[in-house]
């Protein structure tokens, strides 16, 4: 035991003696002055870091499955006591005071002004279309008696109906219809009788009209003259009267003053009649009749019918139409 104990003292001792020398030299060391300057600076070596082993990744985390919950069952739901009503005490409702009725005030009387009215562009008068009226046959003489040709009194001419004539087709259609054509200036009388043509018939409702030499047969617009045993398609002779006008006749104005067109011929009121006038100058129509002549002038082309002068005008519309230049 006590070897042990004073071995363990003289080792210490050795180590403090150590300790001590390596302390003292230490201590010289560093009192020594510094040298001369020309001593190169000793430089370090970098350091590498030092690495460190890499560790393994986590293994990945397995997927945690839920646990299904245990399902409760419901309460059945329980039935519901019907309790009775309670009765709710009624309000008494407040009326409103008597209050007297009110009258309403009297209507006031509308006052009696004259009604102003706006004054009226004065029109001429435009005669409605008349249908011809039949008018009863006159006997007829025995045959072989010639027919008297004796003017009327007063210079009037008269309007008899002529016997008809069975068999006979009719000789014009006013009635067809017809469409602009600007290449045919007749377009709108095209199915009509030409101008000096013959016919050996005439429609049986004729109207006879006595003027001049003449017995003349007139049918919707149409003037026949009797030429020995057949009739020639004329132009009616100026200041003949007709009672009614033709189907399809056209008003047109010249100087505020209305004149009545068909197929070539102008027409005029005269109380009850209608007079065959002379084509005013100036007169604008749609279309001229079959049987016109056309004219050269300058390069520009006119026409000519029963002697009067036309020459062709367009219109806003782009249609071509014919004003009189010359009467006849």
């Amino acid at each position: 035991m006590k070897k042990d104990i004073h071995s363990s003292r003289s080792t210490i001792a050795n180590y403090l003696g150590r300790a001590l020398s390596i302390a003292f030299f230490a201590m010289v060391v560093n009192m020594a002055p510094v040298g001369a300057q020309d001593k190169k600076p000793e430089t370090k070596k970098p350091q590498q870091p030092a690495t460190q082993p890499a560790r393994p990744a986590p293994p990945p985390a397995r997927p945690q499955q839920p646990h299904p919950e245990p399902v409760r069952p419901h309460p059945l739901p329980q039935p519901v006591k019907p309790q009775p009503p309670h009765p709710q005490p009624v309000k008494p409702q407040p009326q409103p005071p008597h209050t007297q009725p009110v009258k309403p005030p009297p209507p006031a009387q509308p006052q009696h002004t004259a009604p102003q009215v706006p004054p009226r562009s004065v029109q001429p008068p435009q005669p409605a279309p008349q249908q011809p009226h039949q008018q009863p046959v006159p006997p007829q003489p025995a045959p072989g008696t010639p027919r008297p040709n004796t003017p009327p009194p007063n210079n009037q001419p008269p309007h008899a109906q002529a016997p008809p004539r069975p068999g006979n087709p009719p000789a014009a259609r006013p009635n067809r219809p017809t469409t602009y054509n600007p290449a045919n200036p007749n377009w709108r009388y095209a199915n009509l009788p030409r101008r000096n043509t013959v016919r050996t018939y005439i429609p049986p409702s004729y109207h006879t009209v006595h003027y001049g030499e003449y017995n003349y047969r007139y049918h919707h617009g149409i003037f026949y003259r009797p030429y020995n045993n057949t009739y020639i398609v004329v132009a009616p002779p100026i200041g003949i009267y007709i009672n009614t006008l033709p189907i399809g006749y056209r008003t047109i104005y010249v100087t505020e003053r209305p004149y009545y067109y068909y197929n070539g011929v102008y027409y005029e009121q005269r109380t009850d009649q209608y007079e065959v006038v002379s084509p005013p100058v100036g007169a604008i129509v749609e279309s001229l009749p079959d049987g016109y002549e056309t004219i050269e002038i300058d390069g520009e082309t006119y026409y000519t019918v029963d002697g009067a002068q036309y020459k062709p005008v367009v219109q806003e519309n782009g249609e071509i139409w014919y004003q009189v230049i010359k009467a006849n």
